[in-house]
């Protein structure tokens, strides 16, 4: 086997699941260094443990020294995937490890779609893409925020294929969501997948449109979820009257069919108090009502809102707000009575303040 240099060990030492790193956090001499140093202080106490890692390890670098040899015979002129120029960088053998782990480790299976990459992005011109602007990015995708594990932004691809990201993309997609897809494709999808890879296959969910919300709402945090999608994040509000932003989260729960809830929002100050709640039910087709009661039980409760049916074409969300007054500890209760033969996905977020003198 040829001998490597600390920059291309180093690169492979990385965790090949982690996204690409603009600047190693340390110098590559050092990652090797502290390796070595680390398999000598471990040699006596482990020495089989250390025999199969070493074994492992030279195993993983033939196929990437392979992939090297045949790309600078190919390559003839400069060229960069993922901000990595190809053998200018001791990153590219986490370029091409990722392309040899999408394959199974096959080399010439592997430095195929690298070839057919370098080919895509040249006619795509994908390097220029990602210096667009960002109302241009828009044109392409809606980048949003991160999802429930906090790994990725959230993109409504409107141009990309599952294929594209297979061949283009290996190991770089944690989870794509396509949502709204029309029933001839959902058939294709169908048709194809048993022709995807099971990595691949597990990397993509596709929903129609009436399960795109609930798709959406088990891989997206719902105050990251745009309003449109089925969650509560809205960014066209007033800059000056922000009353909920993406930070303040919001809770997610299942009312059961042909079932009632009610939603508590406790209010322990005895000041005079600002109550705000976002609420919102996928689907809805529900009664909902408001109203306070105080923790007084000599108190009289206070009808918030009546009692109403709320339909999809209604409004997708419920923002509202309502004062206290001051000694009046007690609770906001928010009944939600699902009469419907399906289960529903319920939205809630709220906030407490004390009032100031100069709030009305």
């Amino acid at each position: 086997m040829e001998t490597f240099s600390q920059d291309s060990l180093a690169a492979l030492l990385m965790a090949p699941n982690e996204t690409l790193p603009l600047q190693p956090q340390a110098p590559p001499s050092q990652i090797v260094n502290d390796k070595i140093s680390q398999y000598a202080t471990e040699k006596l106490k482990y020495p089989l443990k250390l025999d199969l890692e070493n074994t492992f390890l030279d195993t993983l670098l033939s196929p990437v020294e392979e992939m090297r040899r045949m790309l600078s015979r190919s390559l003839q002129e400069k060229v960069t995937i993922w901000g990595i120029p190809l053998l200018k960088d001791n990153r590219t053998d986490v370029v091409l490890l990722k392309f040899l782990k999408a394959r199974d480790f096959q080399v010439d299976e592997a430095f195929d779609i690298l070839r057919k990459t370098i080919v895509w992005r040249k006619e795509f011109n994908v390097d220029k893409l990602v210096m667009m602007s960002e109302n241009d990015v828009e044109n392409v995708m809606l980048i949003h925020a991160k999802d429930k594990e906090g790994r990725c932004e959230f993109n409504e691809l409107r141009i990309a294929t599952t294929q594209t990201f297979q061949d283009n993309y290996p190991q770089l997609v944690t989870k794509q969501v396509f949502i709204n897809i029309p029933g001839r494709y959902m058939g294709f999808h169908k048709m194809i997948s048993p022709f995807l890879r099971k990595r691949t296959k597990e990397k993509f969910a596709f929903a129609s449109a009436s399960e795109s919300a609930e798709t959406l709402l088990n891989n997206i945090s719902p105050e990251h979820l745009p309003v449109q999608f089925g969650g509560l994040s809205n960014n066209n509000f007033d800059e000056d009257n922000k009353e909920f932003t993406n930070k303040d989260p919001a809770t997610l729960i299942t009312l059961k069919s042909r079932c009632k809830q009610a939603i508590e929002i406790l209010v322990n100050h005895n000041e005079r108090c600002l109550i705000r709640w976002e609420l919102r039910v996928v689907g809805w087709e529900v009664k909902y009502c408001a109203e306070y009661v105080p923790r007084d039980e000599c108190a009289y409760s206070i009808i918030v809102q009546k009692a109403r049916k709320i339909f999809p074409s209604d409004e997708q969300v419920i923002s509202s707000c309502f004062y206290t007054g001051c000694d009046c500890e007690g609770k906001m209760v928010l009944p939600i009575d699902n009469p419907t033969s399906n289960n529903k996905k319920v939205i809630y977020r709220s906030k407490v303040t004390l009032c100031h003198d100069n709030v009305r």
